[in-house]
Order: structure tokens, then sequence, then C-alpha cells
């Protein structure tokens, strides 16, 4: 029998350690969305009007529109009188004009400003749109064709009464014989000799002849003007009366219009509008990071402050001071809640300014999936009272599209009381996490690697909760760590979790009520 010995020597063997097994999660669930405005507008034709409100927030003055501040978010909305609005301020912009009602325009803009001037209250006169139309048919700019779609939408605006028109007066033969005359001005004839016969110098002669000739195209443009623009009245009000689509249409290509450049980059009637909003911007940047801190601090003073008024626990004074302040954990909890919030509002509101202040509009990015996120940048505050608008089929969403992210494309938790959205997206996370390596081609979305290269059943959805919208952040996220990328989608998947962490902060401080502090 062998006999065990006991020795107290170091061991030269490691200890073997414990494996801790640690239960693996469940990989983050994308959270379904609900449709917006199912009866409502194409694609084509919403993200014409989205174009034109990022535009109308970043470069025109809103109040000017004579349209509620409260209501222009609700794009799909939009009629025939804000159409004409708008198209009032792109021909101010194109014909370097303060004022409509007043100032000469630009070469080349007359003829729109004129029809302008004299329909500036009939919101169905063909005139202003069939000139906008030849100016951008001179102008060569890409055409923009929508669907004509017949909405039944209520009004929200009154339009003013039309103003009296003056009477034009008749063409008489005097103003014949005058047109005639100006017709004749450039007859070598007419300047080959002076009226009165006399001997002058030649400097002299062309000097007579050049005064006669601008004193008889005065006289011409005081007596001749209301005619000819009488008859330019004329052809366009034969023109054929314009649907609201292709209104909207046209204002896009005013738009694009107004972006090109004409020789220089300087010269464009863009860079008067966006240099300022470059050069306030890293001002606006630096306003924003110490207001934010401002706050902060503010909130954590506060906190410090209710922190000292409780004496010490081996103090007599203790007691009497529990006794005073009945609930001290329930004031620090409310105390904690408004000083988020505050913090929250901060981000927010500086969040809000500097999107109104970013020269580029545009989506938010787009996911591995190819949908395309919006947030439109809001023009009032969200605890506002705002009024439901047609349209509405989201809980909490009252049809104002900047109160809510907005998602098109095809969610990949599914749509809000349907089916499912993409069954082999857990599945294939799953096997990332057991060990798998992503597919090479994991930027391409999944959907449309199965259904082909179209576009599938791309639709509008969107979410207003903060809860929803943190779950669809993490979803990204995770699946932005366990697919293959490039630096260049890596960047731009970031640029676009930055961005929703932003929005998911706004919708958690529109939605959260103001405590008290």
């Amino acid at each position: 029998m062998r006999q065990a010995q006991l020795s107290f020597a170091a061991s030269s063997e490691r200890p073997r350690r414990r494996i801790k097994v640690r239960a693996r999660r469940p990989p983050p669930e994308a959270p379904r969305l609900a449709r917006l405005c199912t009866d409502a507008l194409p694609a084509p034709n919403m993200f014409a009007r989205i174009y034109l409100y990022e535009w109308l927030t970043r470069f025109e003055d809103v109040d000017a529109l004579g349209w509620p501040r409260r209501r222009l978010d609700a794009v799909h909305c939009w009629d025939a009188y804000l159409a004409l609005k708008l198209l009032q301020r792109l021909a101010m912009h194109l014909a370097g004009l303060t004022e409509l009602d007043a100032g000469q325009p630009a070469a080349g803009f007359a003829r729109l400003v004129r029809a302008l001037r004299r329909h500036a209250h009939d919101v169905d006169a063909p005139a202003p749109w069939a000139a906008a139309d030849a100016l951008l048919a001179r102008a060569a700019v890409p055409p923009c064709t929508l669907a004509e779609v017949d909405l039944d939408l209520p009004s929200w605006t009154r339009p003013n009464p039309r103003a009296p028109e003056p009477v034009l007066p008749r063409r008489t033969r005097s103003m014949s014989r005058l047109a005639h005359a100006v017709a004749a001005l450039d007859d070598e004839e007419e300047a080959e000799a002076p009226a009165d016969g006399t001997r002058r110098s030649r400097r002299a002669e062309q000097l007579a002849v050049k005064k006669r000739n601008e004193d008889l195209r005065q006289r011409a443009e005081r007596v001749l003007g209301a005619a000819q623009e009488e008859d330019d009245d004329e052809e366009e009000d034969g023109a054929e009366p314009m649907h609201l689509e292709a209104k909207i249409a046209c204002l896009v290509r005013l738009c694009d219009l107004l972006s090109t450049p004409r020789g220089t980059p300087a010269s464009s009637g863009l860079h008067r509008l966006v240099q300022p909003l470059v050069d306030e911007l890293p001002a606006q940047e630096k306003r924003a990071r110490d207001a934010i801190a401002h706050v902060q601090a503010e909130c954590d003073a506060a906190a410090k402050a209710v922190q000292k008024r409780a004496p010490s626990m081996v103090s007599a004074r203790y007691e009497a001071w529990q006794h005073e302040v009945r609930r001290p954990l329930t004031q620090r909890k409310e105390l904690g809640a408004a000083n988020e919030h505050a913090v929250q509002g901060a981000h927010a509101e500086q969040y809000v300014a500097l999107k109104r202040s970013s020269p580029r509009g545009g989506p938010l990015g787009r996911d591995l999936d190819g949908n395309e996120y919006w947030h439109l940048c809001p023009l009032v505050a969200p605890h506002g009272e705002h009024d439901a608008c047609v349209g509405s089929a989201l809980p909490g969403f009252s049809g104002h599209w900047s109160q809510v992210l907005v998602v098109y494309g095809t969610p990949p938790g599914g749509e809000l009381g349907g089916a499912a959205g993409d069954a082999t997206a857990p599945e294939a996370d799953a096997d990332a996490d057991a060990g798998g390596a992503a597919p090479a081609d994991a930027d391409v979305p999944r959907k449309r690697r199965r259904a082909g290269d179209g576009a599938g059943d791309a639709a509008f959805f969107g979410t207003c909760d903060a809860a929803a919208i943190g779950a669809l952040h993490a979803y990204l996220h995770h699946r932005m760590e366990r697919a293959e990328l490039s630096e260049e989608a890596a960047a731009a998947q970031g640029a676009l979790l930055s961005a929703l962490a932003q929005v998911q902060t706004y919708m958690a401080w529109a939605a959260a009520e103001v405590p008290s502090r």
C-alpha cells in the first residue's frame, strides 16, 4: 500500500482557473414602425415637398408666406395658395428684388415679375406659372415630372380679395405712329444728317441724334409700356391652368435654377443665401456647446446644494432635519428628473438651431438595407398646440412630419400591425455572435439580394417614440459591428447612428412633461 506524503512546498504546476460561463445576450431586435399616410401622395411627390420644406427652413422667411408656422411641416397638406406664395419668394431671389411690388427686376425675369404683380392675389391664375415655365425652358433646367393626384384637403388659409386692376389705355393712331418711329431708330438714314440742317461738327451731330433717340424712347416707354404689358398678359391668360403637382415640380426646378451658378459661384443667387449661414455656423456651434455646459453646471450645482442641506448622521441636528424633510429621497429624484429634462432641452434646442443653420439638408443617412432616415427641421416648439392634419396613421402623430422620425423603405422590424420584417436577420446576427464571419457583401441590402434589383414595397414609415428610436439605434449599431464594411461605409453608418442619437434625445425631450425644479 502506497502512503501519501504531504508537502508544503510550492507547486510548479499552475492552478486551473475556473471559466465563468456567461449567458449570451440575444441580438437586439428592430422595432416595428407604423406606415405614415397610406392614402397620401406617391414617394416622388412627397420627396419634392420635403425638398421644398428643407429649402424653406434654411433660406426663406416662413412668416412672409402667410401660412401658419405650426402647420408648415404638414407637407402632404400643401395647397395652391402656399405654392403661389413660394413662387413669389423664389421670383424675388431670382430677380434680385427685396420686395415684389417695387424695384426693377434683373434681365430675363421681367415677364415673371410682371405676371406675379398683376396676379398677386389670384391663386388660380395660370399667367405666373406660364411665365415661370417659359423662364425654365429658356434656362434649360432639367425637367421634373410628378404624378397628378387629386386630394381633398381642407384649406388653412383665406386668400385676400383680389385688388382692382387699373384700366389700361386704348391703342390710338398716335401710339401706332410712335411705335413705328421707335422701330425706325436703328435705320441708318435717320442718323445721316441733323434735322435742322445747320453746320456742326460730327461729334455734336452724334450727340444731338442720340439725345433725340433717347427722348423718343422715353416717351415710347411712358405711352406704349402699358400697351405692351397688355399684349403679354393676353398671351399668358390664354395658358391652361396647372395642376398642383405640376406647380410643385415647377418650384423644384426654380430652386435648381437658383442653385445653378451663372459665371462664377459667387454670382449665384444661392451663394448670397448660403454664405451667411456658413459664416455663422462656427459661432453657432460654440454657443451651443457653451449653452449645454452652462445648463449642466447649473444642474450639478443644484444637486450639490441639496446634498449639502443634509447634516452628518452623527450630528444632533440630523433627527430634526429628517423630521423637516419628510421625503428627502423623493425630493432628490424630482430634482434629478428636472435636471435631466433641462439637459435634454439644452441638447434638443441646440440640435434644432444647428440643423436650421446648416446650409446642407437631406436625409440623416442610409442603413445597410438601403432605407433612408429623415427628420425634418422643426419650426415651432413641440410642447405647443398643434392641429391634427389629414393622413395621421400613427398613435401620437398628428400629421406633422417634423415630430416623427421618417424611414423610407422597408423597415427591418416590419410594419406595426402587420407581418414581421426580415426573419433571417436574427439568424445571421446569431451566427455572427457564435463566431461565424459576416458575408463579404453585408453592406448590400438583404431584401434586394433575395428579391432582385427592385426597390420592393417601399413606403414611408415612422415613429415618435424615443424608446423605439433607441431600439432602432441599438439594432443598427449591432449590425454595423457584425458586418465587414469599408472605411467609407463605416463612416456613413457612424454618422447615421450619431444623428439617430440626437433625434432620440429630441423626441424624449418633446414627449416628456416639464417637471418642476
